[in-house]
């Protein structure tokens, strides 16, 4: 079992963490981000209902999605995005491109990740 520790950003640079969970009994899911600063002050969170019928990987894939449009909404400019989906974090460091629901999200997300420095 491996215990991740929490390592705050650079100075004048926000983490955002963002998660999604699925809960495909009464088929609900939602997205929610926290958005830390280098003495682990929290600055912002939100959370989000997701209302259509996700898959797992598309959920994580929408609140990295959310994270980064909570950011510029906020007016932040440099960020470090963190999640804890490996599937999601894997397919955004290897910038392949997909036509699949999850891919498509992706693709939003390295968009939205060019208008930060």
């Amino acid at each position: 079992m491996s215990h991740n520790h929490w390592l705050p950003p650079p100075v004048d640079v926000v983490k955002l963490n963002f998660d999604g969970a699925v809960r495909s009994k009464n088929k609900r899911a939602g997205v929610g981000v926290v958005v830390r600063d280098t003495n682990s002050l929290v600055l912002a969170s939100c959370t989000k209902p997701v209302l259509q019928p996700y898959k797992a990987a598309e959920v994580e894939s929408l609140a990295a999605a959310t994270a980064l449009s909570f950011a510029a909404e906020l007016g932040f400019r440099w960020v470090i995005l963190e999640g804890d989906s490996m599937e999601v974090i894997q397919a955004l460091r290897e910038n392949d491109q997909s036509l699949t629901p999850t891919g498509l999200l992706l693709e939003d997300v390295r968009m939205l990740s060019q208008q930060f420095e």
